[in-house]
């Protein structure tokens, strides 16, 4: 049987095969995001975790600086006390940030099948984030997954509009053949050959009537091809704002950085005169604190504003179809 409908056939099982290899590449780049975002994640934790240790080794001495201070009568129970709080308040900061790292390294595993007995190092830090230069909506091609995605389905769509109109108005041929042979055993052999050829064909009638279910079918496969079509619209116009978007926002992170990298200097220098200062007794524990904690403060915004940065770029990495690290590499 030979029908007008049996090349579209094939393409629908071609154009499916391929929708399947999107969606297979698709899944591919959504684990590699997780693992970018949370790699990155996990250095920002750990520098966040050595940042917290030194400031608890700082409070730790501060503490018993002061200790020892009062009990030579030279310091009032009160800054005893204060210092002591201010101790206990960065020793359980610290606990809680340990748990997150090992709460992160845990997901960290899960995400890459590894088990979770297993001991793995993380290196590389935010360095060479601090120079990262701007980049520029012109210079990133989109080639996102999902609209590659709807672009198959929309022409998968148009193969089964074909398909439909194939089997409802196109004409259906057939041919048969049989041949058979009779041998005979009437004293000596003797043998009858006989074969028969039948061809036919058939016209579908029930495409041309309005009301019937065939053309509703017809008319379902347009409606499937314009909601695509629409989709696809909307996609395309959503990667662009989602890409813009981003753009910005990394873009609006290299400046930060630079201001978070000069608010350190200037957070370092405070701390150091104000250190000096409280030691020659000119100002007193609460001031040098919340010196000490500023410059903190302002180291740990430095990573997290990197940190935010990367995964501003591995989400435009991905969203764009690139490979991740593709930004990262070309920045250096």
């Amino acid at each position: 049987t030979l029908t007008p409908s049996l090349y579209a056939q094939v393409k629908n099982a071609a154009l499916a095969y391929e929708q399947q290899e999107i969606n297979y590449e698709s899944a591919k780049s959504t684990i590699s995001l997780s693992v970018f975002k949370n790699y990155y994640e996990i250095l920002y934790e750990k520098e966040n975790l050595s940042l917290c240790e030194k400031n608890l080794e700082t409070k730790k001495k501060q503490y018993k600086s002061n200790l020892e201070k009062f009990n030579r009568g030279m310091l009032n129970q009160v800054d005893v006390l204060s210092a002591q709080i201010n101790y206990q308040n960065t020793e359980l900061t610290f606990e809680t940030q340990k748990i997150n790292l090992e709460s992160n390294i845990a997901i960290f595993k899960q995400i890459l099948g590894i088990p979770q007995d297993q001991e793995i190092e993380f290196s590389g830090n935010f360095n060479g984030l601090f120079n990262f230069k701007k980049i520029t909506g012109e210079s990133i091609q989109i080639n996102s997954p999902s609209v590659a995605l709807l672009e198959k389905q929309l022409e998968s769509a148009r193969n089964s509009l074909l398909l439909n109109r194939f089997k409802i108005y196109g004409p259906s041929l057939t041919a048969s053949y049989n041949y058979s042979t009779t041998y005979i055993a009437d004293g000596f052999e003797k043998s009858s050959n006989g074969g028969s050829l039948s061809i036919g064909a058939s016209f579908p009638l029930d495409g041309f009537m309005p009301w019937s279910s065939s053309s509703q079918l017809i008319n379902s496969s347009k409606d499937n091809i314009e909601s695509i079509e629409l989709k696809l619209e909307d996609e395309k116009e959503s990667i662009r704002i989602k890409s813009e978007s981003l753009v910005k926002k990394i873009n609006q992170c290299v400046d930060n950085l630079k201001v978070r990298k000069d608010s350190i200097k200037l957070a370092e220098t405070n701390y150091d005169m104000t250190l000096k200062a409280y030691n020659y007794g000119t100002r007193d524990l609460l001031t040098l604190q919340a010196a000490q904690d500023s410059l903190l403060s302002s180291k740990v915004n430095l990573i997290a504003e990197a940190n935010t940065m990367v995964v501003s770029i591995c989400e435009l990495e991905n969203i764009c179809g690139m490979v991740p690290g593709t930004l990262l590499g070309e920045n250096k």
